[in-house]
């Protein structure tokens, strides 16, 4: 959360010429409610498995895209492994610091409202009990920008078609 996926993928998959899709987007189109109502009506568990939901139709998508997930995404059924078989996976590692003053200015994020009262302290928890997964992405990258982003691509691309 907070870690500029949907700005920097937008961004990314416009300097490549590529398909950009956000999945919590996806989610709130699927099933016509937004991301923090699901949370609200149906639970966090409920969400999670419809983010598992979406990842398939991706991952067989014959199309080049640029992704953004959620930030749980990783860390559930399986996700990560679906993630890195399906192509490219970046972390965009930042200080819980930058993390926590993104977020104070957001009023959407579901389990950021829960947890408003020491959002240092939770941002850091989550960050740890997540570290795992997100540590399995094939590239982590600390405190990006998009221009970093485009030339990681491009030179992970030159290499992969020499």
């Amino acid at each position: 959360m907070g870690s500029g996926k949907s700005f920097l993928g937008e961004s990314l998959a416009q300097k490549l010429g590529l398909v950009y899709v956000d999945t919590d987007q996806l989610i709130e189109e699927q099933t016509g409610l937004k991301i923090a109502d699901i949370f609200k009506e149906k639970g966090e568990s409920a969400f999670r498995d419809l983010e598992s939901a979406v990842l398939p139709g991706l991952s067989n998508d014959n199309r080049s895209l640029v992704i953004a997930t959620g930030g749980g995404m990783p860390c559930f059924n399986d996700n990560m492994d679906l993630i890195n078989d399906a192509g490219l996976s970046i972390y965009l590692k930042w200080p819980v610091s930058v993390l926590v003053e993104r977020l104070k200015k957001s009023d959407s994020r579901p389990l950021v409202s829960e947890n408003q009262s020491d959002l240092n302290e939770y941002v850091g928890k989550l960050l740890k009990e997540r570290s795992g997964y997100y540590d399995r992405a094939s590239v982590i990258v600390d405190s990006p920008t998009v221009e970093e982003l485009t030339a990681l691509i491009l030179e992970r691309q030159k290499s992969l078609n020499p």
